[in-house]
Parts: structure tokens; C-alpha cells; sequence
């Protein structure tokens, strides 16, 4: 019963917040930039090495739709991911991925500044590696996965024209057995290139 009164007050609230949101963008940018952050992997499965711990770095290409107090960031980006374990009981294990991903974002803006919301990220090529597995990546089980949840902040920053958008980022890989997955990385964005 609490289920279905949260869901139908849920339902409510975001008929009462679409009923007043106007659906054509203020602006729409390009936004073109560089990320680099630090991955970190836990686990509890036998053979593994315990913890592990890396590097994420890539560049990312996104369009950006501001409206009134909501923006849309929509983005791809080719990176590099990997997670590194201290030799443990004479096993030791370098899991690299290089892989394209799309993004989807909606973002609640601030004073058309600092933007923050939650993400939906999908692994296009390569699934990420979160275990020992071949060497295509294309085990079928929990030790790779296509999808990633997470969040995104933004401070937009103008400079002569143009935009300097400077990112935080989380990513939660899911779907990948009893491991745990946290990444964190920064990116440094050049916008207002292209008006659309």
C-alpha cells in the first residue's frame, strides 16, 4: 500500500511539473573536452585479489539543452578504465577497458551556472571489465556490464564568447555480481563552439 501512494504521489507531482515545462530549448551548445579520475573496485568473489584500483581518462564530445531552470546533456565519450590489485595469494590482476559510451542527463540548473542531476550511461563497444575474463570482453556473466548508473555536476564558466564548463563525475557500474564499483573523475570541457 505505501508503494502505490508514493508511486501515484510520484505520478502527481510530475504531471503538475510537465503540465508547466516548455519543451523547446532556450539554446543548445556543443560542449568538446577531456576527463580524468580514479576507479576504485571491491570484491568478494573467490580468485579475484580483493581490491583493486586505477585510472579512468578519455575525451567526450556533448550537446547541451538549456531551458528555463532545466538543461539536457547528452554526451559520448571514448575512455580508458582500469582497475589494478596488489598481488594476493600469488594473483594479481590489470583489468583495462577501452570503450565507447553514451550518456543521458537531465540536469537542474542554477542561476544558469552550476548544474546537477542524476545519469544513464551505456557501454557501446567494449563492456567494461570488472573481473578476469577473455580478452575481447565478452563474457557473458557479472565480470563485464554495458551499463553504468551515476551523477553529474557542472559549473559553466564564460570567457570571451565562450563557455568553459569544468565537471564532476560519478560512475556505478551495475549488474556485475558481488563487486563493488565506484568511479570518480573530473573533465574540463570548451563550449559555444556551435549553435544549433
Amino acid at each position: 500500500m505505501k508503494h502505490i501512494l508514493f508511486v501515484t504521489i510520484l505520478i502527481t507531482f510530475s504531471i503538475q511539473a510537465f503540465a508547466k515545462f516548455e519543451f523547446k530549448p532556450l539554446e543548445t551548445w556543443f560542449y568538446g573536452g577531456i576527463q580524468l579520475g580514479k576507479s576504485y573496485l571491491k570484491t568478494n568473489e573467490d580468485l579475484e585479489a580483493g581490491e583493486k584500483d586505477g585510472y579512468q581518462y578519455g575525451i567526450s564530445a556533448a550537446s547541451f539543452w538549456e531551458f528555463e531552470d532545466f538543461a539536457l546533456n547528452v554526451a559520448s565519450s571514448y575512455y580508458y578504465v582500469n582497475f589494478q590489485s596488489e598481488r594476493e595469494d600469488n594473483l594479481k590482476f590489470n583489468l583495462i577497458t577501452r570503450t565507447l559510451g553514451i550518456e543521458v542527463s537531465p540536469l537542474w540548473a542554477i542561476n544558469k551556472t552550476i548544474y546537477f542531476g542524476p545519469k544513464a550511461h551505456l557501454v557501446l563497444t567494449e563492456k567494461l571489465l570488472v573481473g578476469p575474463s577473455d580478452k575481447e570482453n565478452e563474457s557473458k556473466d557479472d565480470l563485464t556490464t554495458n551499463k553504468i548508473l551515476g551523477l553529474n555536476a557542472f559549473y559553466k564558466y564564460r570567457y570571451k564568447e565562450k563557455d568553459i564548463r569544468f565537471g564532476a563525475h560519478y560512475h556505478k557500474p551495475v549488474d556485475i555480481g558481488d563487486r563493488d564499483v565506484n568511479i570518480i573523475f573530473f573533465s574540463l570541457e570548451l563550449g559555444r563552439m556551435l549553435e544549433i
